[in-house]
């Protein structure tokens, strides 16, 4: 984990969460074992299912497998810039069958936050396609905004130095507010290596700006809520899969789910036990990459 990484996530931990994160020796086990104890399965997507227009070996017959088996399925997912349903045809494309009220996604939060955040005007950072989520919310999208609000969406490739600048200014104005519809630090990439995503920079720009932070996602309970509220059944029964300490294991782990962390990509082999260590967060479960 990068050192800037686990200062972000240490920070979601010890702030924002509100129970004690399990210690221990996780056990090595395969999904068809799992399905022996759970009912309901929540799987991460980026980096746990797929990597950007590649499915993980064996994931989409591993997802086919559990439904034969009358599991129920949940993608519970930080990616939040572009609506649901193109997530789902772009997820079709690589053999995934899942339907619109099987995924929960953490821009949908935006309408709902809303209701508390009252924000009317805000200047947007990421692609055009997550505009729905500030649509739905009632969101008027300004690059210079008359409230001090910035919403931020997506990765890297759709930020630039004048769009940064423009956040960094609005942001300064007292009692400003950055909301980040993805709190995710890192992401890998096909080649293996990781990149910073949008949690890092809202992080950031927090720092240097000094405006309050919000949230939207893994590892916040929310999502979790409406995940476990979609399916039915109680935290005891369902268990959270996912390749990411800091958001998809200690948030389902506050919600009272079990966790199976995959290795690679997020969380490597070499180094999963120092960043447990570090973050003071397990996972009850390790999984491989491979399904």
């Amino acid at each position: 984990m990068q050192a800037d990484e686990l200062e972000l996530y240490k920070h979601y931990v010890q702030n924002n969460l509100p129970t004690k994160m399990s210690k221990g020796s996780a056990q090595r086990t395969s999904i068809q074992e799992l399905a022996t104890h759970y009912d309901g399965f929540l799987f991460d997507g980026f980096g746990t299912l797929y990597n950007l227009t590649v499915a993980h070996p064996g994931a989409a017959l591993m997802l086919q497998g559990l439904r034969a088996n009358h599991k129920k399925i949940r993608l519970v997912t930080n990616a939040a810039s572009r609506h649901p349903s193109q997530l789902i045809s772009h997820l079709q494309v690589l053999g995934f069958d899942l339907q619109e009220h099987e995924v929960i996604c953490s821009g949908s939060l935006l309408r709902q936050a809303n209701s508390q955040f009252k924000i009317q005007e805000a200047l947007h950072i990421g692609r055009t396609d997550a505009l729905c989520f500030l649509e739905a919310a009632g969101i008027q999208v300004s690059t210079t905004p008359r409230e001090a609000s910035v919403i931020l969406s997506s990765s890297p490739k759709d930020w630039n130095h004048e769009s940064i600048a423009q956040a960094e200014q609005v942001l300064r104005r007292p009692q400003a507010r950055l909301v980040v519809l993805n709190p995710d630090a890192y992401a890998p990439a096909i080649d293996g290596s990781r990149y910073p995503v949008s949690g890092m920079l809202a992080w950031q720009l927090q720092k240097k700006a000094g405006c309050h932070l919000f949230c939207l996602g893994k590892p916040f309970g929310e999502i979790f809520a409406q995940a476990l509220a979609s399916m039915d059944l109680e935290p005891k029964r369902c268990i959270m899969v996912g390749d990411t300490l800091g958001t998809d294991i200690a948030g389902a782990q506050a919600a009272g789910i079990d966790t199976a962390l995959i290795l690679g990509g997020n969380s490597s082999e070499e180094s999963v036990a120092d960043d447990e260590a570090a973050l003071g967060v397990s996972p009850n479960y390790y999984l491989p990459s491979t399904y």
